[in-house]
């Protein structure tokens, strides 16, 4: 998705800094952008070396190469992509505020494999056994909170059947090659040494 240019103001995105000798403009008394005659002519002379001086600089800045058989092409593209909001690719949505969920590996599949002994020992549903495990102090789920256990749970599933539609995915390809899987992968034929 595109963002619009009141998107990209009101998300707060301002162009990227340059070093204070490249954010001054240079000021000359003599230059006049329509003026004619002897001081004119030399003081544009002099707006366009300093004007090459600050290329030069600038191809420093963006760490261009200026030897480099395409450096103005590729400052060109810089200075695009950090002045056109046309040209910068933004991601969709921002990201989330707040601290980032740290759980182990492995901790979905022990939900998972909790919640289902109990279901399976009592019968009862998820909800039933997600309070269960919360509210018993050995089972190492008292400390998440019974509001975030539910949802942890699907995403625990929405992993583990993510998991197994790749395991499956990878045994059709293995099968179409022809070649054994499983166990048998692993073993070497009799022929082979």
């Amino acid at each position: 998705m595109v963002q619009t240019m009141s998107e990209f103001e009101k998300s707060g995105r301002k162009r990227k800094k340059y070093p204070a000798d490249l954010e001054k403009p240079s000021f000359d008394p003599f230059f006049d952008h329509n003026g004619f005659g002897i001081l004119h002519t030399i003081a544009n002379r002099g707006a366009t070396a300093r004007q090459a001086e600050v290329m030069f600089r600038l191809l420093k800045h963006y760490k261009i190469d200026p030897e480099g058989s395409d450096c103005w092409l590729n400052l060109a593209l810089a200075l695009a992509v950090n002045h056109v909001p046309a040209m910068q690719t933004l991601p969709i949505s921002q990201p989330r505020p707040g601290r980032k969920a740290k759980w182990p590996a492995g901790r979905y599949h022990d939900l998972l494999r909790d919640v289902g002994n109990l279901r399976k020992k009592f019968g009862i549903s998820d909800m039933e056994a997600l309070q269960r495990l919360h509210h018993d102090p050995t089972s190492g789920w008292s400390k998440d909170t019974i509001e975030s256990l539910p949802t942890r749970l699907r995403e625990a599933r929405r992993a583990h059947k993510s998991s197994e539609n790749v395991r499956i995915y990878e045994e059709e390809e293995i099968a179409k090659k022809g070649e054994p899987f499983g166990p048998l992968r692993s073993t070497p034929s009799l022929d082979e040494k």
